[in-house]
């Protein structure tokens, strides 16, 4: 059986519609925050419409409520949840993403998810 280009798709919107919670990790590990892609700003999920990718991308910044306090911190790579709490992760990426050592410092983080190749009945 093959995936058609429709099938993939599906496959996509899928994925973006219940994979929508992006935690961001620092150098030791531990989840920093978790982000609500379908309603945090910083947070912006693409449909690369390239068969096995959904990526997205995360502004980060010092000043952010979620880093201010914890200055200087090194994000080593994010985690994405189908929960806004607990769970295990669908997908991860480390990385060595930056360092946000002042309130003025940004970092822009891509994660890129890939879907399978293979066939398969459902993503959830």
């Amino acid at each position: 059986m093959e995936i058609t280009t429709a099938g993939y798709a599906v496959l996509r919107a899928r994925v973006i519609a219940a994979w929508r919670y992006l935690a961001i990790i620092n150098s030791d590990g531990r989840e920093l925050c978790r982000l609500d892609c379908t309603t945090d700003p910083r947070v912006t999920v693409t449909d690369t419409a390239v068969a096995t990718r959904v990526v997205y991308e995360v502004r980060l910044r010092g000043d952010d409520p979620e880093f201010s306090s914890i200055l200087p911190v090194r994000i080593t790579g994010s985690a994405i949840y189908r929960t806004d709490t607990g769970g295990e992760p669908v997908s991860r990426v480390t990385v060595p993403v930056g360092t946000l050592v002042e309130t003025t410092d940004g970092i822009i983080h891509t994660h890129t998810a890939f879907l399978p190749e293979r066939p398969v009945s459902e993503v959830t």
